[in-house]
Order: C-alpha cells, then structure tokens, then sequence
C-alpha cells in the first residue's frame, strides 16, 4: 500500500487533486491508520502497489522519450490535449526543455492532461510555429482561450501544419 500523499509527491502533482483524480478513474481508497513517525497515527488514503504502478504506467506512458540523449535543438516543440475525455480539441502548444515536466505542471490544473505529439525543436521556433498554425483553416486566433492555449477544429489539421514546417527544415 502507498499513501495517496507520496504517490502525488512521487509524481509531481498536487495531493488533493491528485486524491480526485484517483477517484474519476475509480481506483479504490481505503483509509487507514498511519504508523509512520511523519503522520503521527493520522488516517491516511491509501491505495495497493498494484494500482500505484497502474497510474505511474498511465501518467509515464503519454510520451516515450531517451532523456538521456542530447540534441543540438535542446527542446521540443508539443501538443497536449488539456482535458481530452470532455475537450478533446483544447489544446496547449508550447516548447519545453522537460516535456515530462512541463506535462506535470499542466497536470497540477488539469490531470488527464496528455501529450499529444512532440517534435524536436530549437525554443526560438515556437512562435513562428504558432503563428503558422494559427493562421490557417482551424482559426485558432478566434478561439484563443488564455496565452498558446486553443480550440481547434480538427487536430488532424494542427498536426499536419506542424509537420509541414518541419519537413522544410534541414536534417
């Protein structure tokens, strides 16, 4: 068993919207007595290894990436879809060092974030790359929520874009 507290700690997320976001997916909470020093014999939430490894997989799984290599870009250019189970078309475009990191810090406000696609990419680019993406068919510039956050029409179209622009970029 492990503490809703030091999973959402583990994880990088807030522990009471983590706690809501564990109950949405239906994980069972039980509630016991702490025997840990740190928690003084107070009632804890508690969920089994078992399903803690189940949401680490989830959480983990929404990109593949060797943060171990470098690359002369140093970043990458993403899509993540804000609340994809009741907004699939919300998204965030942006650049981010750390696109795990970057994906926690969107999970603080919204935890089923995930990411969609993401390219390697130079920081100094990720204008150019909106602006391109916001001018087209989808009329992002129209439904701009708060800064590089959109409701697009059709994701297919952004992506494609977005791809377009790199493929005239030199290898």
């Amino acid at each position: 068993m492990i503490s809703i507290r030091a999973l959402a700690d583990e994880l990088g997320r807030h522990p009471n919207k983590f706690h809501e976001f564990i109950k949405k997916h239906n994980y069972p909470i039980e509630k016991i007595k702490s025997h840990d020093i740190k928690n003084r014999g107070q009632i804890i939430s508690v969920i089994s290894n078992e399903n803690a490894n189940e949401i680490r997989a989830m959480l983990y799984n929404t990109a593949k990436l060797d943060t171990k290599q470098q690359s002369r870009y140093a970043g990458y250019f993403y899509i993540i879809q804000l609340e994809p189970e009741i907004e699939y078309n919300r998204i965030k475009l942006g650049w981010a060092s750390n696109i795990h990191e970057r994906l926690r810090k969107h999970q603080c406000s919204a935890p089923n974030s995930r990411i969609l696609q993401f390219w390697e990419c130079r920081s100094l680019w990720e204008k150019t790359i909106i602006d391109i993406v916001t001018l087209g068919e989808t009329k992002l510039n129209n439904n701009k929520i708060e800064t590089e956050c959109f409701i697009v029409k059709d994701l297919n179209e952004v992506t494609a874009k977005i791809n377009k622009f790199f493929d005239l970029l030199p290898k």
